[in-house]
């Protein structure tokens, strides 16, 4: 289908202190470590060491007509300020119109570009800077989490038993024969274990009572993932690798969510409704988990931090005047933790403070140091929103039934200071402005709504001034535009 009118492209740049420039283009083909693609249908790159934005074409190896995007645009309150800088992160929609690319950077037009070659060809986006990218490898270990921070080389992990574990600045390990696992390489023991699960179903039958053998076809099998939607043995669930082992035999779990009776089932009415560990007479199908546990012996460059375990844990931003940064953690009880004293020459801290709360965690993130979320609202289209602590707003992305707490939040979605925001009943997003220019004048607190929200765009790309000034608060949760037309 191509990049055709209506289509539209977001992504975020971070950029580098010392970078020099940058570019996307828009091809008909991946990326190649062996050179450009055929086609570019639409060049755009900043360069910073000539303090210019160049918009060009490629085509069978020629470039087209070089022009310039502005060096400055104007913000939303009327200010100029500079397109790109280094350090900066840049949030960069491409939308395609009638007959041009048009440019919106940090929510604000930017530029327009004519188009010179059919769009309907465009497949691919390439993103380039003049850095390679590589992996390294540190030598053994296995984690199923890992979390670092500006501090050269302090990293800590999560494995799968929920067992943090400190980064010794060491290599090898495991299969890496040649690093002894000595205390001088930094290398140490390290285990792991993981738990499988396998659930049994049966149904009621009023002869027998409930029973494998009473199952309907358009149920589950008797033996399936908890779903119910994969067919399973017992025979058949292997452990990840060769060098993992059997620690146990299949056994009964008697911690499954919902509760269970004393032989380990839990009842329903139908599958897959509702299960508690209790029979009622209404009930027809029940299940039941057993689990396996796997473990894996090895080496690596990592050292155990302590019999505390952790779910999740967060790197603060900052580095504090005294070397040391915020660690918080969240232990398998749910419970908030601090880490006190870690810092580069003394990576794994040296107690955790605990910090109690009405409800168990699940989760935790550290932000820059003061700053914290005061205010959210929830709206349509599965979106999030929220206001931290210095006015900026900001959008929680890609929240689904799949995955309802979202994978991150957006960079600030405006450049205003938003103190207060509502979400109707159609999703328009209202928001109090700490100040604009209009006309030149500058306006304290106003109303305003934020406009160019789709599906595909729910963070809008604007906010329409409605009236000011000497707004504090404002609530539209039940405006309905459809019933006010």
């Amino acid at each position: 289908m191509g990049f055709l009118y209506g289509s539209m492209l977001e992504f975020v740049v971070d950029v580098n202190m010392d970078a020099k420039k940058f570019c996307f283009n828009l091809t008909n083909e991946p990326a190649s470590p062996n050179g450009r693609p055929s086609i570019i249908y639409f060049h755009f790159n900043p360069r910073f060491d000539t303090n210019n934005v160049v918009l060009n074409t490629y085509n069978s190896g020629f470039w087209g007509s070089e022009e310039m995007g502005p060096v400055f645009l104007m913000n939303e309150a009327g200010d100029a300020e500079k397109s790109f800088s280094p350090g900066t992160s840049v949030t960069i929609l491409i939308k395609a119109d009638e007959n041009h690319f048009q440019v919106i950077v940090n929510g604000a037009p930017y530029v327009k570009f004519n188009y010179r070659h059919a769009v309907e060809d465009i497949t691919h986006l390439e993103i380039w800077a003049p850095y390679d990218m590589y992996w390294r490898v540190i030598g053994g270990g296995h984690l199923s989490k890992v979390s670092s921070c500006q501090l050269s080389g302090l990293v800590w992990g999560i494995g799968y038993d929920f067992t943090p574990w400190v980064y010794t600045k060491g290599w090898g390990g495991a299969h890496f024969k040649d690093v002894d696992a000595s205390g001088d390489s930094g290398v140490h023991p390290m285990t792991d274990t993981k738990y499988y699960y396998i659930f049994e179903n049966q149904r009621w039958n009023p002869l027998t009572g409930f029973t494998a053998h009473g199952l309907l076809p358009t149920d589950r099998s008797s033996w399936s993932n908890k779903s119910g939607r994969v067919s399973l043995t017992k025979d058949n669930i292997k452990p990840p690798s060769i060098h993992w082992k059997w620690a146990t035999d299949w056994i009964v779990s008697f911690d499954t969510p919902g509760g269970v009776d004393k032989d380990g089932w839990q009842y329903a009415s139908d599958f897959p409704n509702k299960y508690q560990g209790k029979s009622s007479t209404f009930d027809y199908v029940r299940r039941r988990r057993w689990m396996k546990k796997a473990k894996l012996v090895t080496t690596g460059p990592w050292k155990k931090l302590g019999s505390t375990k952790l779910v999740d844990m967060s790197f603060g931003c900052q580095v504090h005047s005294d070397g040391s940064v915020d660690v918080w953690a969240v232990s398998i009880k749910g419970e908030a933790l601090s880490r006190k004293n870690v810092s580069q020459s003394q990576p794994e801290g040296t107690e955790w403070e605990p910090h109690p709360g009405d409800v168990p965690f699940q989760s935790i993130s550290c932000t820059t140091d003061g700053v914290y979320l005061k205010s959210i609202e929830a709206g349509n289209w599965e979106t999030l929103w929220a206001i931290d602590s210095e006015l900026r707003l900001y959008l929680r992305r890609e929240i689904s039934e799949i995955r309802p707490e979202g994978c991150g939040w957006t960079s600030p979605v405006c450049p205003e200071s938003v103190k207060d925001i509502s979400v109707s009943i159609n999703g328009e997003l209202w928001g109090v402005l700490e100040s604009v220019k209009i006309r030149g004048q500058i306006v304290y607190d106003v109303m305003a709504r934020r406009t160019g929200m789709t599906s595909t765009l729910p963070q809008g790309t604007a906010w329409e001034y409605v009236i000011g000034p000497g707004w504090k608060q404002l609530c539209v949760r039940s405006m309905d535009r459809k019933n006010m037309e």
